[in-house]
């Protein structure tokens, strides 16, 4: 069995704070760096969903044929 998405979720939520705390980092380097993670991650997000889309879109079309 694969672990839950909520099992998966506090462990990379709890990594990212260890990440943070140890690295003794001010605030105010750590939040440019975090934005520009932020955005590679929606932009690899909307890539991800048109694909899911277009896939699906293929799915309904060959059961259709």
């Amino acid at each position: 069995m694969e672990k839950p998405s909520s099992i998966l979720y506090r462990e990379f939520s709890n990594s990212i704070a260890n990440v943070i705390n140890q690295s003794g980092l001010p605030a105010f380097v750590m939040i440019p760096v975090i934005q520009s993670v932020l955005h590679e991650l929606d932009e690899i997000s909307n890539r991800q969903y048109k694909a899911d889309v277009e896939a699906y879109e293929n799915s309904l079309k060959e059961k259709t044929e």
